[in-house]
């Protein structure tokens, strides 16, 4: 999702939901220091990247943020991705940084919480007629990463639509970006940033970004399933950093840089008065610095709302989803864990369809719990902004007092006549069979009152 669009979004969502504070337990740490060997992917520019002999990156940053938070100290193993989770694997190191978790990994390995999502867009050449919708990739020729998860994608895709599309297998990112370039095949599928990153390494003018976003993947750090504590750790120093405020600083000097403004050569000519020529410069210098000002003080709005936006789509304690067409698009933290299932499932089971009416929704979660949704849904552009908090605890109160409710009427009705009866029994006491009738009928009050309510 591009940074104005999650701008608009969020900013529409904070006029339509309220916000309320939830908690969170913070985990304890280690008293004694010690040191975490964590595997790094060193292919992964902007993640994480050799430069200059040196390991850098989003992730390395982030790392050395969260060190600053813990007992710990961090020891950087960087490989290839196969490396890397071999490693992990066979105990070699501790943990793995920047790992999709899946079902079948989760057999495997540990993993903290979702600290980032990447996102997996189109990639077309420019003299190309512009793809704006997944329908617009039918028939043409799309490079892919050998094994890779947006092979995968592209695959099920057909499989499913029937449509023909020309696959070619690449082994590197690079390798399929400058066969765009080269308009050697129409489009190229994978991970923005790191896409991103070669397009302007290479100079790849002939590739442009479509606005088709595929799908995307919730990343967290995969720890050895034997060392279950380092979690604990590990999700105590990135909620630290997130909270501190430190997490979008980086994020934005990533995958955010500040806008470079060339400034234009004016070539005058040498030709009149000089003081002509004086007064015509420094009026146009004097009008450049007003304009200049205006569009950075522009630009800092946007930076600062675009960082406020992305740090209220994570810490949101509300879930958020955006659907466009018959799949989600985006599903914040407090969505995946309100309905208990991972990104995947939610359009793997097609769960949002169960929200699309506003009000009380109520659902299962992925171990058959039941669970009461209060939703709020809008339309935005193509697609729908769904919005819902989890008023299960609530719903079963009322619940409760609507069974006690009625409850306490079914007693009194029951209660209605054996009443009647003793008030007539009591006219006439002295005699035997009314005796006999208020003591029936006591009883009979004595059994309404002694049963509980359910």
């Amino acid at each position: 999702m591009s940074n104005c669009k999650l701008l608009s979004l969020v900013l529409v969502l904070i006029f339509l939901t309220p916000l309320f504070q939830g908690s969170y337990s913070l985990g304890i740490l280690k008293s004694n220091e010690s040191t975490i060997k964590i595997a790094i992917d060193k292919n992964l520019p902007p993640y994480s990247y050799i430069e200059n002999g040196k390991l850098v990156g989003f992730n390395i940053d982030f790392l050395n943020a969260m060190e600053e938070c813990t007992n710990f100290t961090f020891d950087f193993v960087p490989g290839n991705w196969n490396q890397c989770v071999l490693w992990l694997k066979n105990g070699e190191v501790d943990a793995l940084m920047a790992m999709v978790p899946t079902p079948q990994r989760n057999k495997s390995f540990a993993f903290t919480e979702v600290y980032m999502h990447i996102y997996f867009n189109f990639f077309q050449r420019a003299n190309l007629k512009t793809i704006s919708k997944m329908s617009d990739i039918a028939n043409h020729t799309i490079a892919v990463v050998r094994g890779d998860v947006t092979e995968t994608f592209i695959k099920n895709w057909i499989n499913k639509t029937h449509e023909k599309v020309y696959i070619v297998e690449v082994t590197t990112p690079q390798e399929g970006l400058k066969l765009v370039n080269t308009n050697s095949v129409d489009l190229f599928l994978y991970e923005i940033h790191t896409s991103s990153y070669y397009i302007a390494k290479y100079n790849l003018n002939n590739v442009r970004l479509t606005n088709i976003q595929a799908f995307s993947l919730p990343v967290a750090i995969g720890v050895r399933k034997d060392e279950p504590w380092i979690v604990t750790q590990l999700n105590y120093a990135i909620n630290k950093v997130k909270s501190s405020g430190k997490y979008t600083i980086l994020y934005n000097k990533w995958f955010n840089p500040p806008i470079n403004e060339e400034i234009p050569i004016y070539i005058y000519w040498a030709v009149g008065a000089l003081v002509v020529s004086a007064s015509v410069i420094v009026y146009l210098g004097m009008r450049y610095r007003r304009t200049a000002k205006r569009v950075s003080a522009q630009e800092r709005k946007i930076k600062n709302l675009i960082s406020l936006s992305q740090t209220l789509m994570e810490k949101m304690p509300i879930g958020i989803l955006y659907i466009e067409g018959s799949k989600c698009i985006y599903a914040n933290p407090q969505a995946l864990k309100i309905l208990g299932y991972s990104f995947k499932e939610i359009n793997e089971y097609r769960l949002f369809k169960y929200l699309l009416k506003d009000g009380e929704v109520k659902i299962k979660d992925k171990n058959g719990k039941l669970k009461w949704l209060f939703v709020k849904s809008i339309s935005y552009q193509n697609g729908k902004i769904i919005s819902f908090m989890d008023i299960t605890e609530k719903k079963m109160l009322e619940i409760k007092e609507q069974q006690r409710f009625e409850y306490i009427n079914n007693m009194l009705d029951a209660l209605r006549n054996p009443m009647q009866n003793i008030l007539f029994a009591v006219e006439k006491i002295e005699d035997p069979k009314m005796q006999e009738i208020i003591k029936k009928e006591s009883e009979k009050i004595s059994d309404i009152l002694k049963k509980e309510p359910e």
